[in-house]
């Protein structure tokens, strides 16, 4: 086993309140030292992984990432990474990053994903590598 597989396993997660999912996110980005003003696809992504993989929520009966992509309603190309997140007896509670990119010709798709390489492998993702960033939205 690789030493950061084994370190990865012997420090224990963060835990947080899926109602404070925002914040515990945000404190990952400024311990990372990343604001969401300047944020890339690309960082953004590693982001909402090692958010998944180091922070846990609270109670969760529901926890997943998943990637979308496709025609923004304010036009352009939106490319997004949610993570789904349920307390218990709760209703669901996503956190979604959105990128409002300018246009790209990629059609409309989503993804569950799991790991940054399964992110990088969508075409939303691909296709967000190569357009400018006009908006980053978390919510």
């Amino acid at each position: 086993m690789g030493a950061a597989l084994e370190y990865d396993r012997l420090v224990s997660p963060r835990w947080f309140r899926v109602a404070y999912a925002r914040n515990a996110f945000l404190r990952l980005l400024a311990d990372s030292r990343l604001d969401l003003s300047t944020l890339t696809p690309a960082a953004g992504a590693r982001a909402m992984v090692d958010f998944g993989a180091g922070y846990r929520p609270q109670h969760g009966v529901l926890d997943e990432l998943v990637c979308a992509w496709g025609p923004a309603e304010a036009g352009g190309f939106e490319f997004s990474i949610t993570r789904r997140l349920q307390r218990e007896g709760q209703p669901e509670a996503p956190l979604t990053l959105r990128f409002l990119l300018s246009a790209a010709g990629v059609p409309a798709g989503t993804a569950t994903v799991t790991t940054l390489s399964e992110v990088r492998d969508t075409p939303g993702y691909r296709a967000s590598r190569h357009t400018r960033v006009r908006e980053r939205m978390l919510d």
